[in-house]
């Protein structure tokens, strides 16, 4: 388990940068990476994500991309095993509603 948390860790480095440079942050609002699940076998890591516009947009985009985020990153990570990256959108409620206080206090 220490070594699932290890890899969404560095995932989390890696794929974080690359989302606020490829998309555009006055179209999507803060795209956040909420949690990064690692299956036991390392052969899939899901991102759950949140934006505070155009979610499902931002979804349908970084799923077409995919290939292109994993073909960026996995040079860096060293792994024996990579990783199938599984992108979705994060869905707690009280998330939401946090997302919603903080927008009304920056206003």
């Amino acid at each position: 388990m220490h070594r699932n948390k290890k890899i969404a860790g560095v995932l989390r480095k890696e794929i974080a940068p690359l989302l606020i440079e490829k998309y555009d942050q006055n179209k999507f609002g803060l795209i956040t990476i909420v949690e990064i699940v690692v299956n036991k076998d390392l052969t899939k890591a899901e991102i759950f994500l949140s934006a505070e516009k155009n979610s499902a947009n931002l979804l349908e985009k970084i799923k077409k991309d995919t290939w292109k985020i994993s073909k960026q990153i996995f040079p860096r990570l060293f792994l024996k095993k990579i990783p199938i990256l599984i992108f979705s959108l994060y869905k707690e409620k009280n998330y939401q509603k946090v997302l919603n206080i903080l927008d009304q206090l920056s206003s």
